[in-house]
């Protein structure tokens, strides 16, 4: 479910690696390899050895979606510590959409299969000697905290023109790429008011522009995706329902089956009395936080969203 807390992280692979799931990733990545995303191999290696941060900043600011990095994290049973950035090792950086889909110099492909066929080696090959039980934390970050973070290499501004002008000159691969709903915050903000604080950008979109917000509660799953993230009423997340059916939140307006895909969820129905439920009980939980995050997010509602 949505939680009140703005830090976003998405952990995944939060086992020890085994020889078999190398074998997997593998062969799953030759497999991939052959559906080419039309950039010259040498061009891809050299975009690698850089961790592909000069391509995936080019992209972000080409297409406007969210920029990702993974990172190697010790773990502690089944869930790794939340610790800094400094204390792991950096992977990859790439960029993605408000689902589950990344957007690489090999391809497009879901987060799983970009897990297991590119990350979970690098994570192998670069965790720390001493480390035996780790796993890879995600991150999102605007482009000004990307360039403070303690990252491989930092990006180059003529490596990032490079890559954009390869990116422009490859269409196949750009037009591939889905476009963002409108209307388009920057990704980041997106991003935390989506998997964190839904509440507050939903009810702050009600109080703004009069449309009525709800409460998303699945009633099934898709069989692949963890009811972890799923509260015990159902409840999912939280957005407003425009009077022609789209659904919209953080992330602009789409149809409600797209957003409700986003959380795993294939049947769904609305509680309004749970919405207004957890905003009372947020504000007072959490007065100073909830204004906030609430002038937050109606600074950026009046700034981007055309209320009609």
């Amino acid at each position: 479910m949505c939680q009140f807390n703005c830090t976003i992280e998405l952990y995944i692979l939060m086992v020890q690696f085994t020889d078999q799931i190398w074998r997997m990733g593998a062969e799953l990545g030759a497999s991939k390899r052959k559906k080419a995303a039309g950039f010259p191999e040498e061009a891809i290696v050299a975009w690698e050895a850089r961790d592909c941060v000069d391509f995936a900043v080019a992209l972000a600011r080409e297409t406007g979606w969210l920029l990702h990095v993974d990172w190697c994290a010790p773990a502690s049973g089944s869930t790794p510590p939340k610790i800094s950035e400094a204390e792991m090792v950096p992977l990859r950086v790439y960029v993605g959409d408000d689902r589950d889909r990344i957007f690489d110099p090999r391809g497009t492909r879901s987060i799983v299969e970009f897990s297991t066929s590119i990350i979970g080696k690098l994570a192998r090959d670069r965790r720390p000697p001493n480390v035996q039980s780790y796993g890879v934390s995600t991150r999102t970050y605007d482009e000004a905290k990307l360039a403070n973070m303690p990252l491989r290499f930092p990006f180059n501004e003529q490596l990032v023109s490079d890559a954009a002008a390869a990116i422009r000159g490859n269409q196949a691969f750009l037009g591939a790429i889905p476009q963002r709903a409108e209307p388009r915050l920057p990704a980041k903000i997106a991003a935390d008011f989506s998997w964190g604080n839904c509440v507050i950008y939903a009810q702050a979109m009600e109080d703004i522009t009069g449309l009525e917000a709800t409460a998303l509660c699945a009633d099934q799953i898709h069989p692949n995706w963890s009811a972890a993230n799923i509260g015990a009423d159902g409840y999912v997340h939280s957005l407003i329902v425009r009077p022609d059916g789209m659904g919209e939140d953080s992330w602009g307006r789409q149809p409600i089956a797209y957003i409700a895909a986003r959380f795993g969820v294939t049947a769904w129905h609305f509680e309004r009395p749970l919405h207004l439920k957890i905003v009372d009980r947020l504000k007072r939980n959490s007065p100073v936080l909830w204004q906030e995050r609430y002038d937050l997010a109606a600074s950026f509602i009046r700034k981007f969203d055309d209320p009609r």
